[in-house]
């Protein structure tokens, strides 16, 4: 993945609401990875979810609605765009509380995945009320039956509860006093102003089709304003408060014919479905409104009339759901979207309840009502949206264009998967680099909420988000979150994100295991991100050919000294494998690979450094126990290792898994019996399998002979490191002997040191290296024919080839020069000619390897040493 530079610098990023978001997801343990069900041939998918699973996730909307609205607050605090990001922050808590309301009723329902096509028609519907007789049981049963009017309801009534917060005005209770007052002076005059209303009755200026005074025209114009933003907010009561405290309680009863009606004797108290029934929280109007039709008629017509005011013309439009009429004072995007919504459910309802049966008559004019002309209703909110798109008012239209309000409508629609497909999109063409982070974070988290809540999204889509979601948390050094994120997608693509991100750390010990523990904590599979990280490193150097290489260029490095830089991160490639004993197996192969490689480029001391590094309890008893059994049967008599002297059986097919059972089979029903007589303890212990769980599951099928062939490598590699140790021990300890041999020798203590050296180094290099034929083609594992086995053999010929040699020259050395104090040494200086020609050493073949430094081989250098310690002796 490409990655470039934002909009904004990490500096400018306030990263404190990711931390939060990130602690609310990190507790939150339900959010399951991508659903793996298939979609793809139906039109719908149901689901059942618990009560309490609906209450957790609606809870935990309402923390994000908080740090929301804590943003939003805070962003005023910073002067510069503060009006740019609080409205980012105030649109992003407004879509989370559109999600709740949407998602808590659609889980309820068990709607995951639109069903479009199965959309009953309003006849289909109105077929379905034959057994509802009032219109509020109708309304009832058309709300369960419904999904689409149930929804808009909810839409609506989140746009009113959005809607910014008004001052009210104080109420004045005196009925048109003004106009009152000019009628009294009006009546007396000779010459009257005619086009001063003359009555008072709430009708007169519409009947007479004169004015009120300018005092109280102007008032009016406020209250119906007032009314207007009252019922636009929901605010229903308040609005009838509005008129009667302004001495106007018929206007109170005209606004209230819109309760459906309702009879105690066939109506239960409260439906299910009344908080979307009525405008209030409070329970049904007694009784309703058994002639609705007539009323929304009467509510037409006033919105119709010229002489009133637009405020006027719009809330009674609003009511009777005339579009036309309520536009002209929407001055926003979300008021103009309310106003669509409005019209689309009260044309929903009329064309429901128009064609059912009715027990009740209502008394209508006659002829019958003719049908409203309510203007052009667009039912889809995507044709909403996409007239505000060309609105004429250009901030509304730039409003539009904003992208929350873009997956609001997604949202509203239940189309956010096909809104997620072309962000995902975006993002993988070059968006990524300039993408609102603040909205890259709001779909990662509307993604976790969509599953927790059972909405379909596409499995490939949503990852692919998240994961660029965790990509951005690590450029802007949000490392410590990274983890609750990756535990969200599939462990083939988590594993590699993290592995990528820890690749690069370049920290402590202590660190590095710190960022495991983050990624244990979210259940990540910190097993394979460590056998990844260390695999990347390892790869990130150029692999080295050795084929043809001239052994006798290889420079060996003094053990004194530093190694590189390069050489450095390699072996700290292996503690990421290393914190996990699990894992030592795995890493007995990388180590000892990496050590055959800095061996044979002469780097002793680096290879020091890998040996020092490891864990002090890398090495397991189960490694020794199969390698004592493997030398045996393939090594040389005097094997180093081969001490065990059980005669137990391997076969050579075996898997590592079979072995360890086999192991702890053994060593543990041993242990029991010098121990306890319980027979039951015996049997629990032999059919134990504690290795086998405390092993890597790819390692558990690796052949023994792998795993038992690399430990032993291991330890004919570590056996040449410490004799490089021993020797550079010696050689410094014996500085200056040829110089100061008499005070020296004369030194009893120096002397007893430098005899201390000797047996150290020779026991590691006879032992050690030259009578265990190191490295010998007992070990090269013939029978796998694989590339990388042919790789390891020649490795391993290359450090014979080079190091016997060099070994057998060292052991002849430290002989020679401690002869003069150590008696034997020069006899034991010439008998190595038999130690060279024994075959089950080999030695002597390394001898006779030709090359262009030596075309004889090096016998014939070995062979005057050997002449050199016979004249010595015998002089």
């Amino acid at each position: 993945m490409k990655i470039g530079s934002f909009s904004e610098t990490p500096e400018e990023w306030n990263k404190r609401p990711f931390v939060s978001f990130a602690q609310i997801e990190r507790f939150n343990t339900s959010s399951p990875q991508s659903p793996n069900l298939d979609y793809s041939n139906i039109d719908s998918y149901k689901y059942e979810i618990l009560q309490t699973e609906i209450s957790e996730i609606l809870v935990k909307i309402d923390k994000f609605k908080d740090i929301c609205s804590s943003g939003q607050s805070k962003s005023f605090e910073n002067i510069i765009n503060q009006n740019k990001k609080a409205e980012e922050w105030y649109l992003e808590r407004e879509t989370w509380d559109l999600v709740s309301r949407l998602y808590a009723l659609r889980m309820k329902r068990g709607i995951s995945f639109p069903d479009k096509k199965s959309r009953l028609s309003s006849d289909e519907i109105s077929n379905q009320l034959k057994n509802s007789i009032t219109d509020y049981s109708k309304m009832q049963k058309i709300l369960e039956i419904d999904d689409f009017l149930a929804e808009k309801i909810v839409i609506k009534k989140w746009l009113e509860h959005n809607a910014p917060a008004i001052s009210l005005n104080e109420d004045k209770k005196d009925y048109w006093l003004f106009t009152l007052r000019e009628a009294k002076l009006n009546a007396n005059k000779k010459d009257k102003d005619e086009t001063l209303v003359s009555q008072l009755d709430p009708d007169a200026p519409s009947r007479l089709q004169q004015s009120l005074a300018l005092e109280d025209q102007e008032y009016d114009n406020l209250v119906n304003k007032r009314i207007f933003q009252c019922i636009r907010r929901g605010q229903f009561e308040e609005a009838l408060n509005i008129c009667i405290n302004n001495g106007e309680p018929w206007r109170a009863a005209s606004l209230s014919g819109g309760a459906f009606f309702s009879d105690k004797s066939l109506d239960t108290t409260k439906g299910p479905y009344d908080e979307l029934i009525y405008p209030n929280k409070k329970s049904k109007v007694s009784g309703g409104n058994v002639n609705r039709a007539l009323w929304k008629h009467m509510c037409f017509l006033i919105a119709t009339e010229s002489d009133k005011s637009p405020y006027e013309k719009a809330y009674y439009a609003a009511l009777a759901g005339s579009l036309d009429q309520i536009l002209p004072v929407c001055n926003n995007f979300e008021d103009k979207f309310w106003a669509e919504i409005c019209c689309v459910i009260e044309n929903r309802i009329d064309s429901i309840l128009s064609k059912s049966f009715n027990f009740y008559e209502s008394q209508v004019s006659n002829p019958p009502l003719q049908k409203l002309d309510q203007g052009h209703i667009s039912e889809s909110c995507y044709d909403i949206f996409s007239n505000l798109l060309s609105d004429n008012d250009s901030q509304i239209k730039q409003n539009a264009l904003n992208q929350f309000r873009e997956i609001q409508v997604a949202i509203m629609e239940n189309n956010l998967n096909e809104y997620l497909e072309k962000y995902s999109e975006y993002l993988k063409n070059g968006g990524f680099q300039n993408t609102n982070i603040q909205f890259l974070r709001f779909i990662a988290h509307l993604i976790l909420v969509s599953r927790d809540a059972k909405q379909y999204l596409d499995p490939i889509v949503t990852d692919t988000i998240i994961t660029y979601y965790s990509q951005f948390l690590i450029i802007a050094s949000l490392t410590d979150i990274v983890p609750v994120y990756l535990s969200k997608l599939p462990s083939v693509i988590s594993d590699h994100l993290y592995s990528n991100f820890l690749s690069g750390v370049d920290k402590s010990i202590e660190d590095r295991k710190y960022f495991l523990d983050l990624a244990e904590e979210s259940n990540l599979d910190v097993l394979s991100i460590a056998k990844l990280t260390t695999i990347k490193i390892l790869d990130s150097f150029k692999s080295e050919d050795f084929d043809g290489i001239d052994i006798d260029e290889i420079y060996v490095s003094s053990i004194n000294d530093p190694i590189t830089d390069d050489e450095l991160v390699q072996i700290r490639a292996l503690e990421w494998i290393n914190f996990y004993q699990r894992l030592h197996t795995y890493s007995l192969v990388l180590v000892t690979g990496l050590a055959r490689k800095f061996f044979i480029l002469g780097r002793a001391n680096a290879v020091i450094a890998l040996f020092n590094s490891l864990p002090t309890d890398f090495v397991k008893d189960s490694w020794r126990f199969f390698a004592r059994i493997l030398a045996k049967s393939r090594g040389p008599s005097d094997s180093l290792v081969r001490s065990y002297d059980d005669e137990i059986s391997i076969t050579e097919n075996s898997v590592w898994e079979d072995a360890l059972k086999l192991y702890y089979g053994e060593t543990e029903s041993r242990s029991v019996s010098e121990n306890s007589s319980n027979e039951g303890d015996e049997i629990l212990l032999q059919n134990s399998n504690k290795d086998a769980l405390n092993e890597d599951f790819e390692v558990l099928k690796w052949p023994t002979l792998l795993v038992t062939s690399f430990f032993l490598e291991f330890v004919h590699l570590n056996n040449l490191s410490e004799g490089y140790i021993a020797l550079s021990r010696f050689t410094e300890h014996m500085d200056n002997y040829k110089n100061m041999k008499e005070i020296m020798l004369a030194d009893e203590s120096w002397k007893a040191a430098a005899i201390e050296n000797f047996e150290i180094s020779q026991k590691v290099i006879r032992k050690g290296i030259l009578e265990s034929n190191w490295l010998g083609e007992w070990l090269a594992l013939k029978e796998y024919d694989s590339e990388q086995n042919k790789q390891r053999s020649l490795e391993m010929g290359i450090l014979r080839q080079k190091y016997i040699p060099d070994c057998l020259t060292a052991l002849y050395n430290i002989l020679i020069s401690t002869k003069d104090f150590i008696p034997g040494n020069l006899a034991a200086s010439f008998e190595l000619v038999q130690m060279v020609a024994d075959d089950s050493y080999a030695i002597y073949k390394e001898l006779l390897i030709k090359s262009k430094r030596y075309p004889n081989g090096k016998i014939y250098e070995f062979l005057y040493k050997i002449n050199d310690s016979a004249y010595g002796i015998l002089k």
